[in-house]
C-alpha cells in the first residue's frame, strides 16, 4: 500500500508485516476517499483498517491542528473509545504534528475540554 514512512514505521514496530483481509480490501478504497461498509471478525484488523487511512489522509491534506478536529469516531463503549484511542496514538506515534485525544461520559470535563 502506498503509505507515508512514518505510518509504515509505526504499523512494523507494532508487529504488523502484512495486511489482514479486511485492511487490503479496504484501506485502498478508502485512502481513494470512497466510502466503505465493512464487516469482519473480533480481532481481524478492522481498527487498523480505518485509522490507517484517516491517519493518511491527514497528513495529505496537510491538517493542522488549527483547522479543529481533523477525525471524529464515534463508538457506543468506554471500552471501545479507549481501544481506538490507543491505536490512534499507535499510529500517529511517528506523526509528530498531529494531536489526539479520548473524550468520553463521566470523566473529568476540564481535562476533557483541554484535549479539545
Amino acid at each position: 500500500m502506498d503509505l507515508s514512512e512514518q505510518t509504515q514505521k509505526a504499523v512494523s514496530e507494532l508487529g504488523f508485516e502484512f495486511a489482514s483481509e479486511i485492511q487490503a480490501r479496504s484501506i485502498p478504497h478508502m485512502l481513494a476517499g470512497r466510502d466503505v461498509l465493512g464487516q469482519a471478525k473480533t480481532g481481524s484488523g478492522k481498527t487498523l483498517a480505518y485509522m490507517i487511512p484517516a491517519v493518511e489522509l491527514l497528513r495529505k491534506t496537510h491538517f493542522q491542528q488549527k483547522q479543529g478536529v481533523g477525525v471524529l469516531i464515534i463508538t457506543p463503549t468506554r471500552e471501545l473509545a479507549m481501544h481506538n484511542y490507543k491505536w490512534a496514538r499507535d499510529c500517529l506515534q511517528h506523526h509528530h504534528n498531529k494531536t489526539h485525544g479520548v473524550v468520553i461520559g463521566g470523566a473529568k470535563r476540564s481535562s476533557e475540554a483541554n484535549q479539545l
